[in-house]
Order: structure tokens, then sequence, then C-alpha cells
């Protein structure tokens, strides 16, 4: 088997363990937070990424995915909460197929009941360990 059959793209980030990439939070805004445990999900062993968010009370909130290219690749929230919330994301889109392994961006929406408009995002890495 050839490296290029196995990775078929030019761009690839292949971390071999979660302590191989270090993640970055910017301090969140006031009223927003947006917070990941760990910013490597391993989905060959299974593993799950917490994701815990807040926005202010009476606002709604959409937690979406994109990839490096600006594309959205899922949907993990869109609802009104009433308090803090924890996501356990597993690396599926809404149809229950796996994303691809590569670099995302998680992007926390708060829209206020007159529309006014505050994110936060974090950057998150899916991938597997090379054998």
């Amino acid at each position: 088997m050839c490296i290029r059959d196995r990775y078929n793209s030019a761009f690839q980030l292949l971390p071999g363990h979660p302590d191989d990439i270090d993640t970055i939070s910017a301090i969140p805004s006031e009223g927003i937070m947006l917070e990941v445990e760990q910013g490597v999900l391993l989905t060959s062993y299974s593993e799950q990424m917490e994701i815990n968010f807040s926005v202010p009370t009476g606002h709604r909130a959409i937690l979406r995915v994109f990839d490096r290219m600006g594309r959205e690749a899922a949907t993990l929230f869109d609802n009104t909460p009433t308090n803090a919330v924890k996501i356990t994301w597993d690396g599926r889109d809404e149809t229950g197929q796996f994303l691809r392994h590569g670099a995302y961006m998680l992007h926390l929406q708060s829209v206020s009941t007159s529309g006014e408009r505050e994110s936060e995002t974090a950057t998150i890495a899916i991938g597997s360990v090379l054998k």
C-alpha cells in the first residue's frame, strides 16, 4: 500500500498522542464561555470529547464544527439552554458519519432575543494513532 493511497489530502494533522498538540484558549468574552477538556479526539479508540459552554440567560446557543476550509461539518447544539451545557461528542456529524481526520474549529454563537451576537471559538483535532 502506498502512502498516497492511505492519505488522500496534502494537508494532514496526525498526532501520535494527545500531548503532541498544545491547545491555547483565549480569554472568553463576558457572558459566553467555551471550554474543551481535550483538544485531540482519537476516533480509532472510540474516544469522546467533553465540550462545556454557557451563554447568557435567555440567549440561544449554536455550537458548530467547521473544517479548515471554513465549511460547516456538524452542528452539535442549537437551542436555548437554561444552565451551562456539557456535551460529550464522539466525532460524528448529524448523519452518524465520523468526520475525517484533521483540524477543526468549534464555533459557539450566542444570539440574544434582540438579535445581538457574540461568539467564541476553540481549535480541535480528530486523528488516529499511526501503526
